[in-house]
């Protein structure tokens, strides 16, 4: 006899009782939860389904069993990654807005959050409403959603056909970096990209914002493929001392603090050698006196959470496949205007 404290066993499945008693397993559904009205059942076999469920040691899933008898709308948050790398993401502060929304009209929330991609966009075992989707990578991440046609909003990202994206207006970011080092009066100006594989859509929509900028106010345009392979150092190297950068604009929080940090080894001062700017505005670039473009997180987490609420309740689609928001520049100590003969 299988005993439900056996070590090393798989837990039984309703299927296995109902295969045991000889019965249906919605038979042994109804028996389990009660069922009197419409569902009639000899008491024998009762008996031998309630036998069967103490032979195999079989326990009910109490969260699955209350999620089928819910009447409040489910929504499940999905994202890969979070938290992941030493220095703070975006995605906790706009997800902590869109789930307080959503709290607030009565939706359960539940999530899968991993820094494991394959874990990340897994099934939950319940019905789910409507989805909520940060950090995606690529159209693989949106594909369950759109094939179940479960409505969903991507923040931050790119959706499928049917979901909806919020996304920051990246030429918008680019403008204000590159406009605000020019009033200041820099005119060699480098650009720090990433690496990050896969990429998310904004790593080369900034690079050709970026591009399209320089050309725009005559600045040169000092970018190569190499630029976000080199080591902190060498890229400082290269764009400061052989090209005669005054300023640098980095994709993320991320590689702005890898260059201050090497500017610190190297024994350069910012803003004195070289100016910094760079997108997102979470600590420590406010503690370290970076300029930065934040991302309307507020915004972005209420906005999804609006939208898909409306979706849920109202069972409408969306009026457009995107939202586009705006960027804010908070400039600090870290831009300043060129040195002397530079």
């Amino acid at each position: 006899m299988t005993k439900s404290g056996d070590k090393g066993r798989s837990r039984p499945t309703i299927a296995q009782v109902a295969k045991l008693a000889g019965v249906s397993a919605s038979t042994v559904s109804r028996v389990l939860n009660g069922y009197k009205n419409g569902f009639s059942l000899t008491p024998e076999r009762r008996d031998k389904v309630l036998e069967a469920v103490r032979e195999l040691g079989y326990r009910p899933d109490a969260a699955a069993s209350l999620l089928r008898g819910r009447k409040t709308p489910v929504i499940a948050v999905y994202g890969y990654p979070i938290n992941t790398r030493p220095l703070p993401s975006i995605y906790p502060v706009m997800l902590g807005y869109a789930t307080d929304a959503l709290a607030a009209q009565g939706c359960e929330i539940c999530s899968r959050l991993s820094s494991i991609p394959q874990e990340s966009f897994k099934p939950f075992p319940w019905r789910i409403d409507g989805a909520l989707v940060v950090a995606v990578r690529g159209r693989e991440s949106v594909d369950a959603f759109e094939e179940n046609r479960i409505p969903y909003v991507v923040m931050n990202g790119l959706a499928g056909p049917n979901g909806l994206s919020i996304l920051v207006d990246e030429s918008d970011i680019m403008e204000k970096a590159v406009s605000h080092l020019t009033d200041l009066g820099h005119t060699r100006i480098a650009y720090r990209g990433t690496e990050r594989n896969p990429s998310p859509y904004s790593v080369a929509e900034r690079h050709e914002a970026m591009r399209k900028f320089s050309q725009l106010h005559e600045i040169p345009w000092l970018d190569s493929p190499a630029v976000a392979q080199d080591a902190p150092e060498t890229f400082l190297t290269r764009s400061i001392m052989e090209k005669k950068v005054t300023a640098v604009i980095a994709y993320s929080h991320v590689e702005a603090m890898s260059l201050f940090f090497a500017a610190m080894r190297m024994g350069w001062s910012i803003p004195e050698r070289f100016s910094l700017i760079c997108v997102n505005d979470v600590y420590p670039c406010d503690d370290a006196g970076i300029t930065t473009i934040a991302l309307p997180l507020k915004e972005i987490g209420e906005t999804g959470a609006a939208k898909l609420w409306s979706a849920v309740n109202d069972g409408q689609g969306w009026d457009a496949p995107s939202v586009s928001l705006k960027g804010t520049l908070h400039a600090r100590r870290s831009t300043a205007r060129p040195a002397a003969g530079k």
